[in-house]
């Protein structure tokens, strides 16, 4: 039988990274708790509504996001090794762009592993799945690991992602969350209408952090990693039956 516990591990050393990112999402929140300052801009005819914080992403936001991929990613490759009757150098848990890159590359980082394996791993391949329910999130986590482990460190950016009002506003008014930038002094709702002196409503802001690769680019950085980890364990791990691997 196949030992997966480094696989389960490296999963789970994953999740707990994910923990860690929402605690400190939480916190954000947490202390960006003041109401946006109201304003009209009669030049534009409009009510704009102005963060107060500063939203300010803390540093570790990215070394957090990182480690979780790049044990997700781990995950991966320690799978790609029970696989391997003589897994090597090259063993490695293929992930492509498209089909032509996959026949010529993944052969190599597959050597010795069954055909019904092999079969799987092909399967899973992002170029199969280009709708919303693909497994796409395999190619955010092979593009964004190689990024943090040796390029840069992951870039993410605050975005609007709505308020909390005390208040209303008339239903002919025309409102807009304006996506970025969400940092203090900056607009980040808006309401067209004629100024009204009666009009006085206050508003939480809400924040998301978001990805600002090209990859993933105002994408929820929460959303990516809980997509990665979802579909590694319900949609990677649990497709390879102990018929997969080598006695």
């Amino acid at each position: 039988m196949p030992d997966l516990t480094g696989v389960h591990l490296k999963l789970a050393r994953a999740k707990e990274h994910f923990e860690t990112y929402k605690r400190l999402i939480r916190g954000l929140s947490d202390n960006n708790a003041t109401y946006a300052r109201q304003q009209y801009n009669k030049e534009l005819g409009r009510y704009e509504w102005v963060v107060a914080d500063d939203w300010a992403i803390p540093d570790e936001c990215s070394l957090i996001i990182g480690d979780c991929l790049h044990n997700a990613r781990s995950c991966l490759d320690h799978l790609a090794w029970q696989l391997a009757k003589t897994p090597g150098r090259y063993t490695y848990f293929p992930i492509h762009e498209s089909s032509a890159a996959f026949k010529d590359r993944a052969p190599a980082q597959m050597r010795s592993m069954k055909p019904t394996a092999m079969e799987k791993i092909e399967a899973l391949q992002s170029y199969h799945y280009p709708g919303k329910d693909g497994l796409y999130s395999l190619m955010w986590l092979h593009e964004l690991d190689i990024v943090h482990k040796h390029k840069l460190l992951l870039d993410t950016t605050m975005r609007t992602a709505g308020g909390v009002a005390t208040g209303g506003l008339p239903d002919s008014a025309r409102v807009q969350f304006v996506s970025k930038p969400f940092t203090k002094g900056s607009v980040f709702m808006t309401a067209e209408m004629p100024y009204d002196p009666h009009i006085q409503v206050s508003y939480l802001p809400i924040g998301d952090v978001v990805f600002a690769h090209p990859l993933v680019e105002d994408r929820m950085a929460q959303f990516v990693l809980f997509k990665v980890l979802v579909d590694i364990e319900v949609r990677v791990l649990r497709g390879f039956t102990p018929e997969d691997f080598w006695e």
